[in-house]
């Protein structure tokens, strides 16, 4: 299989897609379009890449050019990856915490509750998926969402992306948005019409997070404390 890569220099956010046969050729590549935009071949030019092992794994590393003669460092960053038996302790973790951090947006949540048994139902089922960020082969992040069938009152396929949490100390360095990211093409492959999130309406960084991967606020749930 040909690999796909997609890189982009964080230096400038440009963005390029190109199909290739070898890591020789992209390097062939970046290395033309740095000479002919002027860039001085003895500056190091970094440059992260997605690169599309096979169908629905990702693998992202940085690779370094140091010069025309074409030295390069290729460190893997994070790997993304659908989750087997050995993870399911991790996220059922995950799960534990990110029910706990929900509860400052909902005083209902018990926050003494623990996840010991739930995500090892779900592996192999074909209508959920369950993935996992992973760096320096730590599990760092995962998603989880799952296939809506149409029925006789809605007639469309819909995608539920039901849970999505990162470590602390790895935010903000794009994990969730590769995970979405998986996750839409997996709900691509299952003829999904749309994906459904649902966000606690102070969760101001989870509306950011979904607003910045072009999701779009199309219904609000209402409530009326009687007690």
């Amino acid at each position: 299989m040909t690999p796909a890569f997609r890189w982009f220099e964080p230096s400038r956010g440009s963005h390029f897609k190109i199909i290739i046969g070898s890591l020789a050729q992209l390097v062939e590549h970046l290395t033309f379009n740095q000479r002919v935009s002027g860039s001085n071949p003895e500056r190091a030019t970094r440059l992260i890449i997605k690169l599309e092992l096979k169908k629905f794994e990702f693998l992202y590393f940085n690779l370094y050019i140091i010069n025309y003669n074409i030295t390069i460092i290729v460190v893997i960053t994070l790997i993304i990856r659908k989750a087997n038996y050995d993870d399911v302790k991790t996220i059922n973790n995950f799960l534990t915490l990110l029910i706990r951090d929900e509860r400052q947006y909902d005083s209902g949540i018990n926050e003494n509750f623990v996840v010991t048994n739930m995500y090892e139902n779900y592996i192999g089922d074909s209508h959920k998926l369950i993935i996992v960020a992973l760096e320096n082969d730590k599990i760092v992040g995962y998603l989880y969402g799952l296939i809506k069938p149409a029925d006789e009152t809605y007639k469309y396929i819909v995608a539920k992306l039901d849970a999505l949490y990162v470590d602390n100390n790895y935010r903000h360095k794009n994990i969730a948005t590769s995970l979405i990211e998986y996750f839409k093409k997996w709900a691509l492959e299952k003829e999904a019409h749309k994906i459904e999130v649902s966000v606690c309406y102070d969760n101001v960084k989870a509306k950011h997070l979904y607003e910045k991967n072009n999701f779009k606020v199309t219904s609000e749930t209402l409530t009326f404390d009687i007690l």
